[in-house]
């Protein structure tokens, strides 16, 4: 045998550690690498529905209202399809809140915008959503604008001891949606009024409970007038004007003042009428709409008791060109009573085209009326028959 075939045919020598210890660390490296490459491989990520939601929540806050729409719109089949109950159920309170914002800002058609806002939300508490306070308003608001005040009172108890402030508040919007109703019970009125003003008593804020008591005062003084029973209006006022006199002053008691002329006035007793409308002229707001009542009724003194037509003119113009009433039957506002006086002021000072014109307006009110009273219809009557006006075209 040759010698290099004696050495071809030897065993080869094993390859001692020192000789291959980098091969684990190659592999090691060479896995996390191609995991790496892996992980950063495009591929379908987990759904952030939270941060979505959140982003929504910022803008409709913001009152970005069509960048909100847009992006629940965007998201609305995915989070159906892979949101949980819980994103499910705020998604369905932010469209709420989306829409009660967009109804604020004059959007859309106000029954279906009421309808939705109560949709959403009670969607969102049927999934288990925990509505705060302030949207439990919300909803309750919605209701009282589509006439369930009922169930709107009774969301009350669902609302905090600390939320005193919300549970009258609600009372206060049923109460003035009461007022503007043509079937008006005087019953549930008293019970409802009863009720805001129990409520009124946990309310922290002096200036708040004030200004609410004060409006409540008025709210029952002014029942009693329209019933006919100005005297008992009187001294439920004078009680209570030295009570809130000598706890503020005259601050806020401009609606008492405006009752308590009104209620003078029909009493025939117009110095005392004079000075309450002058008092409630100084201490109302500028542009507040009782300042019509005080107009008006400053106009009819004039003409009873000076026959100032001039000047009760000016009266009855300004209260009809300034507070026309935006919501409510226009015949059972001051603007109507303004329209009358100023038509039979227009007439005797020989103006009856004008008298004519603003006389026609006044029917036209009376026939739209949803619930016309007897007494305003014989006032038109008598004010037109008055100035033989009624073989016109009225």
């Amino acid at each position: 045998m040759t010698e290099s075939e004696n050495h071809s045919g030897e065993t080869p020598t094993p390859r001692h550690w020192s000789q291959v210890w980098q091969l684990p660390s190659l592999l090691l490296g060479t896995g996390l690498f191609a995991l790496a490459v892996y992980v950063m491989l495009p591929g379908e990520k987990p759904d952030d529905f939270y941060s979505v939601l959140e982003n929504v929540n910022l803008s409709i806050q913001a009152r970005d209202l069509e960048g909100a729409e847009e992006s629940l719109r965007t998201w609305q089949q995915p989070i159906h399809e892979r949101g949980s109950d819980e994103i499910k159920a705020w998604y369905d309170e932010l469209w709420g809140d989306l829409v009660y914002f967009q109804q604020a800002a004059g959007g859309g058609e106000a029954g279906a915008n009421y309808e939705m806002i109560i949709t959403y939300y009670k969607d969102a508490i049927k999934r288990g959503r925990q509505m705060d306070t302030i949207h439990r308003q919300r909803l309750a608001e919605a209701l009282i604008a589509l006439g369930k005040e009922d169930e709107a009172i009774g969301m009350l108890g669902e609302f905090s001891d600390a939320a005193a402030r919300h549970r009258h508040a609600v009372l206060r919007q049923v109460l003035e949606r009461r007022l503007l109703s043509p079937e008006k019970d005087a019953a549930s009125l008293q019970a409802a009024l009863n009720r805001y003003l129990e409520e009124l008593k946990s309310e922290p804020d002096d200036a708040v409970r004030r200004e609410g008591e004060i409006w409540a005062i008025a709210l029952k003084t002014g029942l009693l007038h329209d019933a006919g029973d100005s005297q008992a209006a009187i001294k439920v006022i004078e009680r209570k004007l030295i009570y809130f006199l000598d706890r503020g002053g005259r601050k806020n008691t401009g609606p008492l003042y405006v009752i308590r002329g009104k209620a003078y006035q029909r009493l025939g007793d117009f110095e005392r009428a004079r000075e309450s409308y002058a008092i409630a002229q100084d201490v109302l707001p500028p542009g507040d709409a009782q300042h019509a009542d005080i107009l008006v009724g400053s106009g009819q003194i004039e003409l009873v008791q000076s026959d100032d037509v001039r000047q009760a003119l000016q009266h009855f113009r300004s209260a009809e060109q300034k507070y026309r009433p935006l919501v409510g039957d226009p015949v059972h506002s001051p603007y109507f009573e303004a329209l009358i006086g100023r038509a039979d002021c227009e007439a005797r000072l020989g103006k009856h085209v004008a008298a004519v014109d603003h006389l026609k307006v006044a029917v036209q009110l009376m026939v739209e009326s949803q619930r016309p009273s007897k007494d305003k219809q014989d006032r038109l009557v008598n004010t037109t028959l008055s100035h033989h006006l009624a073989t016109s075209d009225v």
